[in-house]
């Protein structure tokens, strides 16, 4: 079954979860107590975190944000699919294929206000000429979200690129970032064995959670495809793609204590998982070729994926306080923190695919897909030893089938198989937690028909049995482990198309029979499944009457009734897998384009309360220089028009008038002379210079490497300024330090664009920190006005003076700028912008850029790891230590003028900066130990038991208190969100009014060991 465009479109679709909605064989089984980390299930079959999805053909992870903003369509195939794809779960495979750029150019905004006040806004456009065009997609949304007091922050941006090399070999490229933070929502309920459940509570109640529980995370992906087209009958694919997806998950647990509803509340920062990088790559070979009456469609190929999970080495748990279902309360309280990460597990595979399905004549067709798989799966421990790893090599998966079709309209058709699966992560809350288990082995028998009424709609009838080991932790030994045998018999029925010519349909019906056998735990042997229900029926119908022109009516019919729990007789019921022993909730909403969904489903979006209860302003620039030292035209701030609305009368350039002379050069009257230059000098050049006001623009900032923090630039060129920092691009907040006669930082006036930035001092939460938020290649100018600030400063910080940051408007033109940098201690620098050009005839224009930099601090050198000789003495020394500073920022803006009088300009920025950094150091430290960076970690034992030492005052004589004074680790997160949207018109020739709306967040975390 499929999930069209139009289906996420007009139904609003905003995840995975949801696109998967309208399939009766799938389940979402949510992961904790946030809407970020779900798991799917297929008939009744839990899909494996890496193997059961897809992005365009290439394993990815949909366990982890992903935009529909950036989707064209999903698709599922139902039931086991190891011969075609390679190993994986007989949990079928969820395919998601991006949206690429479209033949003709188009531009489409959208603003959207869910109902309580979160509004959202979204771009998709699509240009170029040629042989190279671009699909770009943008969208931001922020609010409350069902629960008073919680709150949501979504921003994606995603770029699609096709380029047609020669008239049969085409690339695609694709990338795209996805950020996600959500606060306040319920959290997971968990209960004993002799607590009688009470009624399901409303999730919209605050209490339920609290706002230092929640989760924040992004996923970062890039895609590329190679299409060759040898022949009409021969054709070539290769594909690669990078996924990293890095979590901060602070879940919120009430664990109910009595039968009146009471509970204790804590929160705590997830252990496991807490970033996860992927790289998956695909190779295949299609022909199709006659033998005799035989037709043949050939397919040879490899795809293969490489995943790596880190998690944290320490982590924090704080109790809140006891609650009550019938009064929770709202408790502040601190956010618990994360400490240090190790590296736990590696799923490594490799296919080999080779099929072939053979046309028989007109009525008959046999199908033959086989693979040999290849998996590597290791587990380490904090102290970077393996604790387990399971091998593969050449593991066959078979598949055969055969189709008989008396007509082009009905086929009934036969298959079998086996497959092979890469071993599953164990569950939270088990001893081996964030292990992954070894490889399995599956069976499935299906049999179905189909058949397609008048080319217009079809129907599909199929019924199976399958078969895989069970996974589940063990109530005795509580080790999450292959405990049993799972048996799934079931009969499934879809549909899709038009009923009428005014009325369309997508749906269906299963019945599924899912039962444990050969359990580990005789208790539960024989039982059925949790949380899978044995009917369910999801439709989605469209009435789009022909004398409405334009205008449809839809109703979501999803529904699922209660369903038993196989494990809610054991003792193992803290997992909450007995979430379905009670009604569904009945929800019904409808919006303002007449959408209306009456449902009753397992969609977490839809039924928050059962699943969650159940848990489981823009300044002008000066004219920019270019590299000729003259005016870019394509700049309009330097075009006429922008000139007689936008600068001011007094700074505009004298108008020259030719005097007729009379007499000669001495004759009576004035003349006006005019004199036009530009001062330019290798290092430090002054664009401007009044008084006590400097600025800088492009020029001097490109005399600098790419990436320099822009003011080391601006301090080279201001008397009286200076600028310190430890590392060599400026980036490490901590140590970074900017002085305007005197005055730090924080108590200096920042802008950009209009927006005020608040304090830029270390750690401050008034405002975006500038150094991260703006990209260096993005600005335009950057000024600084010593003394005290002006009024029309909009600052409050305005003492030592102001500095004012002016970004680069979209280029008229048509453009991409890419630059990569390396650098010693593992350092690199990748930026990118794209520039749309103008996209129609109002001047419409935009760009987006990316950054992503990363260095090591020093920390990998010589001297960095005779540090880690002081811990010899107590079990340790033996390890590496790490340290880094890592920065990714998103910049896009957005201009649209209006007429020739005026312009919109939408900006939308993030940044997030985690750092392992330095400790500090003193001069008897230094004298001490010499130089190095001082951070043990990754070595905990050995600090472990130096700390022991220190608070029993065993330290060695020859460090004394020095050694005491050291730590573990020092880590920092700062992740800046910047948004603003400005009106400039020019009312007539003197009066011109700039109005600007704008929201800025700075999320700073700190935690030192």
């Amino acid at each position: 079954m499929q999930t069209s465009h139009d289906v996420i479109e007009n139904q609003q679709l905003r995840t995975v979860d949801q696109m998967v909605g309208f399939m009766p064989s799938v389940q979402i089984q949510p992961k904790g107590d946030n809407p970020v980390f779900t798991g799917i299930i297929n008939r009744g079959f839990t899909a494996d975190k890496f193997s059961n999805s897809r992005v365009d053909g290439l394993n990815a992870s949909f366990s982890t944000p992903l935009a529909t903003e950036e989707v064209d369509h999903l698709s599922i195939l139902n039931g086991m699919s190891g011969a075609v794809y390679g190993p994986e779960s007989p949990a079928g495979m969820v395919e998601v294929a991006l949206k690429r750029p479209t033949i003709k150019p188009f531009f489409n905004f959208n603003f959207g206000y869910d109902s309580n006040a979160s509004p959202l806004e979204s771009l998709d456009t699509s240009f170029g000429k040629g042989p190279i065009k671009i699909r770009f997609n943008y969208m931001n949304q922020t609010g409350q979200m069902y629960v008073k007091g919680s709150n949501q922050w979504r921003n994606a941006y995603s770029g699609d690129i096709d380029i047609q090399l020669a008239k049969h070999t085409k690339l695609e490229l694709d990338g795209s970032q996805y950020n996600m933070s959500y606060s306040g929502l319920p959290g997971i309920f968990t209960y004993g064995n002799n607590i009688m459940l009470p009624d399901a509570p409303s999730a919209a109640t605050p209490g339920y959670g609290q706002a230092q529980g929640g989760v924040n995370a992004s996923t970062s992906m890039g895609v590329m495809k190679l299409k060759h087209d040898f022949s009409r009958n021969l054709h070539l694919t290769l594909g690669g793609l990078y996924q990293s997806s890095p979590s901060y998950n602070h879940s919120i647990t009430n664990n109910l204590f009595d039968n009146q509803g009471d509970y204790h509340q804590s929160v705590t920062a997830i252990p496991v998982g807490r970033e996860f990088s992927m790289w998956s790559n695909m190779a295949y070979l299609n022909a199709t070729l006659h033998t005799g009456a035989v037709l043949h469609h050939f397919n040879l190929g490899t795809n293969g994926y490489t995943a790596k999970m880190d998690s944290p080495l320490q982590f924090q748990s704080f109790e809140i306080g006891n609650g009550s279902l019938a009064n929770p309360q709202m408790v502040d309280g601190p956010q618990p923190k994360f400490s240090g990460s190790y590296h736990q597990s590696t799923t490594q595979q490799q296919s080999l695919l080779f099929g072939d399905d053979m046309d028989i004549g007109k009525y008959f067709s046999v199908m033959g897909q086989f693979s040999w798989g290849w998996i590597n799966l290791e587990n380490e421990n904090k102290q970077h030893q393996i604790t387990s790893q399971s091998h593969a090599a050449g593991a066959f998966s078979p598949a055969v089938g055969a189709t008989f079709h008396p007509a082009k309209s009905f086929s009934a058709y036969f298959n079998w198989g086996q497959s092979i699966g890469a071993g599953i992560q164990a569950s939270a809350g088990s001893l081996n937690a964030g292990e992954m288990l070894p490889i399995y082995h599956s069976e499935q028998y299906e049999g179905g028909i189909k058949y397609l009424y008048r080319n217009r709609i079809s129907f599909n009838l199929d019924g199976f049995t399958m078969t895989r080991p069970y996974a589940f932790t063990d109530p005795v030994t509580h080790l999450y482990a292959y405990n049993g045998l799972q048996r799934d018999s079931g009969i499934e029925f879809q549909t899709s198309g038009s009923l009428t010519s005014e009325i369309s349909v997508l749906g269906g019906v299963t019945w599924l029979h899912p039962f444990l056998e050969h359990s580990s735990t005789p208790l539960i042997a024989g039982k059925e499944i949790a949380g899978v229900p044995e009917w369910a029926s999801d439709f989605l119908l469209d009435y789009h009457p022909h004398f409405l022109h334009g205008v449809a009516f839809n109703r979501a019919i999803l529904f699922a009734p209660k369903k038993s729990s196989a494990e809610q007789e054991t003792k193992d019921k803290e997992q909450a897998i007995a979430h379905a022993m009670l009604p569904l909730p009945f929800q019904q909403q409808t919006d303002g384009t007449h959408n209306g969904h009456s449902e009753k489903t397992f969609d977490p979006e839809n039924s928050q309360s059962y699943q969650h209860y159940f848990a489981h302003p823009l300044s002008f620039a000066d004219p920019i220089p270019s590299d000729h030292n003259s005016l870019d035209p394509s700049d309009p701030r330097n075009g006429p028009t922008y000139k007689k609305f936008f600068v001011p009368a007094e700074d505009r350039a004298p108008r020259l008038r030719k005097k007729r002379r009379h007499g000669g050069p001495r004759a009576g009257g004035s003349e006006h002379l005019g004199a036009v230059g530009h001062r330019r000098h290798v290092v430090k050049d002054v664009e401007k210079s009044s008084n006590a006001e400097t600025t800088i623009g492009r020029a001097t900032l490109e005399h600098f490497a790419e990436g320099t923090n822009a003011l080391q630039a601006l301090a080279a060129s201001t008397p009286g300024a200076s600028f310190n920092s430890g590392d060599a691009a400026g980036l490490d907040a901590f140590a970074n330090t900017f002085y305007l006669r005197g005055y730090n930082q924080t108590q200096l006036g920042y802008t950009m664009d209009g927006i005020p930035l608040g304090n830029q001092g270390y750690g401050g939460q008034a405002g975006a920190d500038a150094n991260q938020i703006i990209i260096q290649e993005n600005i335009a100018s950057l000024s600084a006005s010593q003394g005290a600030g002006s009024l029309e400063t909009p600052s409050s910080t305005l003492l030592g003076g102001t500095v004012t940051y002016t970004t680069l408007d979209p280029s008229n033109k048509f453009g991409v700028h890419i630059n990569q940098q390396f650098g010693s201690f593992n350092g690199y620098r990748t930026f990118g912008r794209l520039d749309s050009g103008v996209l129609n005839k109002t001047g419409t224009k935009f760009y987006a850029s990316f950054l992503r930099n990363s260095q090591d601090l020093w920390t990998n050198s010589d001297y960095s790891r005779t540090e880690m000789d002081l811990l010899k003495p107590y079990g340790g020394g033996n390890q590496k230590p790490y340290g880094y500073n890592r920065e990714e920022s998103v910049n896009f803006k957005l201009v649209q003028p209006i007429s020739n009088f005026g312009k919109l300009t939408l900006t939308s920025n993030w940044a997030d900066q985690p750092e392992y950094g330095i400790s500090d150091v003193n001069a008897s430290m230094k004298k001490a130990f010499g130089y190095g960076a001082y951070n043990l970690a990754p070595d905990y034992n050995g600090f472990n038991h130096l700390a022991g030492h220190c608070k029993n005052n065993k330290a060695p004589d020859y460090a004394g208190s020095n050694l005491c004074n050291l730590g573990y680790d020092y880590t920092e997160v700062q992740r800046v969100y910047l948004e603003g949207l400005r009106a400039d018109f020019q009312i007539s020739p003197s009066i011109k009014t700039s109005s600007v709306v704008y929201g800025q967040r700075m999320v700073f975390k700190w935690l030192e060991t």
